[in-house]
């Protein structure tokens, strides 16, 4: 995170990207985005695309996309929309959003939370802009504090989701809820996955108070 935002105080352009070791911007990504920023009859706050996500043999595992678009605020109040190395990010908003949080695991999810609350406006290139590489090291979205940060990431989701009415906030909830259970599970801890599920499923049946 630190090193991120210090990234961020010192870019000099309109738009930033970030880009991890192990991911690779594909040919016209920067420009393809760029021209959707300028041609868009919304002001974006970011402009994502699609990722080509690598193993370890160099085989393709999947395509990530999120193909959603316009006031997204919402949507990323449940799941992440991108990952960092796919958006391409209004300078000026990711300032205004404070930057990174540092937390062990989930710091993108909260930064565009961050910056949607300001301004939700999000549009995406319909084609592969990055490839992703996973390797058997150990990396933030699977290692041992993966759990700490979803759950950091779900006490902070809270606060936000205050202002909606009961049935919208039981939904953002639940994404969150599994999100840990799913986290515990990367970490192969099943009683603390099973737990999670428990709740998620209280909250679906009865109310809010017996969530925490």
């Amino acid at each position: 995170a630190i090193a991120r935002n210090k990234g961020l105080e010192k870019a000099q352009g309109k738009y930033v990207n970030f880009l991890d070791d192990d991911d690779e911007l594909l040919p016209h990504k920067i420009e393809k985005q760029v021209q959707l920023f300028e041609t868009s009859d919304k002001m974006l706050s970011v402009v994502g695309g699609f990722a080509e996500i690598i193993d370890a043999d160099g085989k393709t595992v999947r395509i990530e996309k999120s193909e959603v678009n316009g006031d997204v605020y919402l949507y990323q109040l449940s799941q992440n929309i991108c990952t960092t190395s796919i958006a391409l990010i209004r300078k000026e908003i990711a300032l205004q959003s404070g930057g990174f949080t540092r937390m062990p695991s989930s710091q993108e999810h909260l930064f565009f939370i961050n910056i949607f609350k300001i301004n939700p406006y999000y549009d995406y290139v319909p084609e592969l802009v990055l490839r992703i590489n996973h390797h058997d090291n150990d990396r933030i979205s699977t290692g041992m504090h993966k759990p700490e940060g979803a759950i950091m990431l779900f006490d902070e989701v809270m606060k936000y989701s205050a202002e909606f009415e009961l049935e919208m906030r039981k939904k953002i909830i639940h994404s969150h809820l599994l999100n840990i259970s799913r986290a515990y599970l990367t970490i192969n801890n099943k009683k603390k996955s099973l737990e999670f599920i428990i709740k998620m499923v209280t909250v679906t049946i009865w109310d809010l108070r017996f969530i925490r």
